[in-house]
């Protein structure tokens, strides 16, 4: 196996590492953009007609007195405007090439807190560095790497699938993000067979490329054990 981790802190492409995780890509409309219209019911005016008048003659009814009360008219209604999109998300994107290895950067940096007893966060931050826009949908496939040669430690990551997908248009200086979940290998102890790490193998959704990014943590030889867990990528605002 080719080595693929470089001494940089951003996350470069790597031509060459395992098989990728398949990654699941659906299209979710998650983002109310229509604006609700408040429609009134039109007024309905009655109209009176008179009978035929007799020949005989008959007093006039007195008109009904006018009240002198202000009619109170209920404020016309404000247009609503349109929510807040969830990110960019459209069908669109549908007819966009994949965002590969070869048109991201990317980071991987720890998440302040939330994690189960045991573990930490981590964030697998990837940005569209080519010029053109791209898609992104779904998990990516993700494994510890280290011996300074790309070397695959463990297990690759299995899906939290507890986070919804979405399919992003990534255009070009726009990021993305999948958290990532790590439990310790140490919690394991000698059945773990201890493995220090150099970083992470990261696979875009669908992508045959991959990219290393560093990470300083641990992982276990042992291939019955499973450390990662990783959610979908999501829009980062």
């Amino acid at each position: 196996m080719s080595a693929c981790a470089p001494n940089s802190s951003t996350g470069t492409a790597a031509s060459s590492g395992s098989a990728p995780a398949t990654s699941a890509s659906a299209s979710t409309a998650a983002t109310p953009t229509g604006s609700a219209t408040d429609s009134s019911a039109p007024a309905t005016d009655s109209t009176t007609s008179a009978g035929p008048s007799g020949s005989a003659s008959s007093s006039s009814a007195p008109s009904a007195p006018i009240s002198s009360a202000p009619s109170s008219k209920a404020p016309a209604s404000k247009p609503k405007t349109p929510g807040p999109t969830a990110g960019p998300s459209s069908p669109a994107a549908e007819g966009l090439p994949l965002c590969t290895a070869a048109r991201l950067s990317g980071t991987a940096a720890a998440l302040p807190g939330g994690a189960a007893a045991g573990s930490v966060y981590a964030g697998l931050t990837v940005r569209n560095t080519s010029g053109d826009a791209c898609r992104l949908a779904g998990y990516p496939g993700v494994s510890f790497v280290g011996g300074g040669t790309g070397e695959q430690i463990g297990v690759p990551a299995q899906r939290d699938t507890t986070q919804a997908t979405v399919t992003i248009t990534l255009n070009p200086g726009q990021s993305a993000r999948a958290r990532l979940q790590i439990t310790r290998a140490e919690n394991y102890g000698g059945v773990c067979n201890l493995k220090p790490a150099d970083g992470f193998r990261v696979y875009p959704p669908s992508a045959t490329d991959a990219l290393f990014l560093p990470y300083t943590a641990n992982g276990c030889g042992n291939p019955k054990i499973v450390l990662l867990h990783v959610g979908a990528f999501q829009p980062l605002s």
